[in-house]
């Protein structure tokens, strides 16, 4: 059955019900590492609150009537993720289970994990606090849900939120973070780098570059004495503008404001 093109049901699903799951989680044959381990993490979850571990299986077995397909499978129309983003996907139930999916590897991760907290009342608070809820009943109400992240580029800046355990199910996906998914990669590298301005002192003022080439060699100005930094302490976004030219913002706004 295309789940895609199944009725969306108007009632509730018994994920799990005393001790005991009618679904397994399906992915297809040739899913990516990043794909699996997002139905790694929600069958995991699932046992951890339930005691109950849902089977996962590929689309090359047969279909059945009740599957959580994590990421776009032979079951579900490529048109249910078109025009999506990397990052973006869609929650989806039907009468055929549901759909938990995105544009990209990384979107379906995220979409196993909002899942997991809109949904099931997860949380993860730091790397090693968590919230799992324990109950023997999984409910999950009707959903329809798409989801585009409104900033591409998410990161902050103290140490835990590096931590792939704290960064993947918040959703940060700065080069700090210890994701290391080639689709982050990519986008990475898409984005430019970043650098840091330096000061003995530590009275540097952060800094936010626009730079075309950021293999380009660049100087930050420092505002507070007047000499050019290079590296370390302040962290800085590049972006791509003007080839030849990299333009302190801060500097910007005091000559504007100066003439």
């Amino acid at each position: 059955m295309n789940i895609e093109n199944a009725h969306h049901s108007s009632e509730s699903i018994e994920l799990v019900s005393a001790g005991r799951s009618g679904y397994r989680v399906l992915v297809a044959a040739d899913a990516s590492e990043t794909v699996q381990r997002a139905a790694s993490v929600l069958t995991a979850t699932v046992e951890e609150m339930t005691g109950v571990r849902i089977p996962v299986a590929d689309d090359t077995q047969p279909p059945g009537k009740n599957e959580i397909q994590v990421g776009i499978t032979n079951r579900v129309s490529p048109s249910a993720a078109a025009g999506l983003g990397l990052q973006e996907f869609i929650i989806r139930s039907g009468n055929a289970g549901l759909i938990l999916a995105g544009g990209g590897d990384l979107g379906t991760l995220y979409a196993v994990y909002s899942f997991l907290e809109d949904c099931l009342g997860c949380r993860w608070l730091t790397s090693t606090v968590r919230h799992i809820p324990k109950t023997a009943t999984v409910t999950v109400n009707p959903i329809d849900k798409t989801y585009a992240p409104d900033f591409t580029y998410r990161e902050v800046f103290y140490r835990d939120s590096w931590h792939r355990d704290f960064a993947e199910p918040n959703k940060l996906n700065g080069q700090g973070a210890e994701t290391n998914h080639d689709l982050l990669k990519e986008l990475h590298t898409g984005w430019g780098t970043r650098c840091a301005a330096h000061s003995a002192n530590r009275d540097s003022t952060e800094t936010c570059c626009y730079m075309a080439d950021h293999k380009a060699p660049f100087q930050i100005h420092h505002l507070s004495r007047g000499h050019s930094c290079q590296q370390h302490h302040t962290r800085c976004l590049i972006r791509a503008m003007d080839p030849n030219q990299v333009e302190c913002l801060l500097c910007d706004l005091l000559r504007n404001i100066h003439e």
